[in-house]
């Protein structure tokens, strides 16, 4: 479900349906961690910050917080690929 969020990139029509089904069934929605941690800034914040949610506060919280620590994993990587600069990202 996730990977055709990010397929609906030019597409608002399309990605405003599956945001209102990720509100929907968002306790199944979030249990697909793999595909969630993948998604970009912008779709990660898109879908937090809906008020219809149909779970706790803490499951949306526990998604975020997910989702942050593999973006860190990925920026980590990408920094020590890097060979331009040495970036710190330590929390």
């Amino acid at each position: 479900m996730f990977s055709k969020l990010v397929e609906t990139k030019s597409d608002d029509k399309k990605r405003r349906t599956l945001i209102e089904f990720i509100e929907t069934f968002t306790a199944d929605s979030f249990k697909q961690k793999s595909e969630f941690n993948a998604l970009s800034v912008e779709l990660v914040s898109a879908i937090l910050k809906s008020d219809k949610l149909s779970v706790k506060e803490i499951d949306v919280f526990e998604a975020a917080l997910g989702w942050g620590r593999e973006e860190l994993k990925r920026l980590e990587k990408a920094a020590s690929n890097s060979t331009d600069s040495k970036v710190d990202l330590k929390v």
